[in-house]
């Protein structure tokens, strides 16, 4: 499928409302909806008949929604798995990202999704999915591993391997919001008497890049030790330990991860390739949409030097 939208943002006025899951999924605190995309549609980036979600910006980051279609073309440079993105209009002329659903449950060997939280909380029967304080590396290796020894299981993926992914991705972009329902799994069944395991893509990307640096303060970090501050004080949701007083720095939580599994390395320098220049194009493509809050030239500046030397600063610690 095509990955780029046309130059213009998706109408999606005549789109049908899926009811069913706007009351299973109010998470967050952002604005959204769940719609169906029409079988007959013009947009090559569209899958037709699918689920998608339009979430829509903060009242206080008017443009935030940009950062889930930049994240959506990053990670296709990063060639690490999140949901498309694109920019899309309401019948109310409100802007929005839609963002396609990972999953089809009308699949007939769909089982079930099950977010992180509910994974924790049969390790940690006291854990607060509200403030999700406990969310913690040690206890995700302790899911991970139980399902990889499981003879009921077949895992799609390694997972040492994916989280080294989401991990290279979210200091990238310096993701301060991957809590416990910000990723999961599905559950499909097999022709074998096991299920298979698929985690989920990085999704749910708005709270990173810089997304709530507003334009007027935007003209502050064009000193490097203004950004070099901003970038350090960022940290994971998830900490290390149950125990930790403290989250970590993107940067020394990625580091950590590869001291413990050496074997991620490459997976990461792999995904640190990317082309700059290619994102600089792909960015500019975005401002050239006409939409009535747009990714200005400011903002655009302002998430590719972000997002350039953060890279160079995981690449420095990491011996790249």
């Amino acid at each position: 499928m095509n990955t780029r939208q046309r130059p213009t943002a998706i109408d999606i006025s005549d789109w049908l409302f899926d009811d069913e899951y706007d009351s299973i999924y109010p998470k967050g605190a952002r604005d959204k909806k769940a719609i169906i995309s029409p079988k007959i549609c013009q947009h090559p980036c569209i899958v037709k008949n699918h689920r998608y979600l339009l979430k829509k910006s903060s009242h206080r980051y008017p443009d935030q929604f940009w950062i889930e279609i930049i994240a959506y073309q990053l990670g296709c440079l990063m060639n690490i798995p999140v949901p498309p993105s694109f920019v899309a209009i309401d019948q109310f002329g409100q802007i929005g990202a839609l963002i396609e659903w990972f999953y089809d449950d009308r699949n007939t060997h769909f089982l079930e999704y099950i977010d992180g939280g509910d994974l924790i909380m049969g390790y940690i029967p006291d854990f607060d999915r509200k403030k999700g304080e406990k969310h913690n590396l040690e206890t995700i290796i302790q899911i991970m591993n139980s399902f990889a020894h499981d003879p009921h299981y077949l895992c799609s993926e390694n997972w040492k391997e994916y989280w080294a992914k989401v991990f290279v991705f979210d200091a990238v972009t310096g993701n301060t919001d991957r809590h416990q329902d910000n990723w999961g799994i599905c559950l499909y069944k097999t022709d074998s008497n096991k299920t298979l395991i698929q985690l989920s893509p990085a999704f749910d990307n708005g709270t990173s890049m810089g997304h709530e640096i507003i334009e007027q303060n935007i003209h502050l970090f064009k000193n490097l030790g203004k950004i070099q501050k901003y970038i350090q004080k960022g940290t994971n949701h998830m900490k290390w330990h149950i125990d930790d007083p403290s989250r970590m720095n993107h940067i020394d939580f990625l580091c950590n991860y590869i001291h413990v599994y050496p074997e991620t390395k490459s997976i990461v320098m792999s995904s640190l390739q990317f082309d700059l220049d290619h994102f600089k194009t792909m960015l500019n493509s975005l401002i050239m949409i006409d939409v009535p809050v747009t990714l200005t030239q400011n903002k655009q500046w302002l998430i590719f030097n972000l997002i350039k030397l953060r890279r160079e600063m995981i690449l420095k610690r990491i011996g790249g």
